[in-house]
């Protein structure tokens, strides 16, 4: 439960107007690109989402910060901002087969 929303997150990283929010914390950062397809019949459009699955929110703003930190930007994040999957939904049936599918489909990935 919660209350979902979209829209920018104070303190959240690669922030933007599209976050798919819970409780007023980014749980799902977006992108999209759009472009007409070959003779301009139609928009075609490459879209994603991206979710922190476990609760790794300090690692990951402070690689942010410190990235922000070398670049001389301003931004600084803070891990209240963030939500993350497991945080959630920790007991849901399903969420132990999808940590399961996604280290077997990273274990496959080529090492070079």
């Amino acid at each position: 439960g919660g209350t979902a929303s979209l829209g920018e997150v104070e303190g959240a990283f690669c922030d933007g107007r599209f976050n798919v929010n819970l409780n007023a914390r980014k749980l799902v950062g977006t992108a999209q690109r759009w472009r007409q397809s070959k003779g301009g019949q139609r928009p075609v459009g490459l879209v994603h989402g991206a979710l922190l699955v476990d609760n790794e929110r300090e690692s990951m703003v402070a690689v942010v910060n410190r990235f922000n930190e070398c670049c001389e930007l301003e931004q600084r994040c803070r891990a209240d901002a963030h939500i993350a999957l497991h945080e959630v939904a920790p007991a849901a049936p399903w969420f132990e087969r999808l940590s399961q599918a996604y280290a077997k489909v990273l274990a496959e990935l080529p090492k070079d």
